[in-house]
């Protein structure tokens, strides 16, 4: 079983990319080392301009 095929299929079955908003900073704040890698993993994935 293809873990990440998974994941993704119930990440969208149940709507979680509709819910979260990934152009807003997270509710608690990362470290500057995780923000900075979270900007660059959401850049790639076309969730942040």
């Amino acid at each position: 079983m293809n873990l990440q095929s998974a994941f993704a299929a119930a990440y969208h079955a149940l709507g979680y990319d509709l819910e979260v908003d990934y152009g807003r900073p997270p509710e608690i704040p990362l470290e500057e080392e995780w923000a900075n890698r979270a900007e660059v993993i959401l850049r790639a994935a076309g969730r942040r301009v």
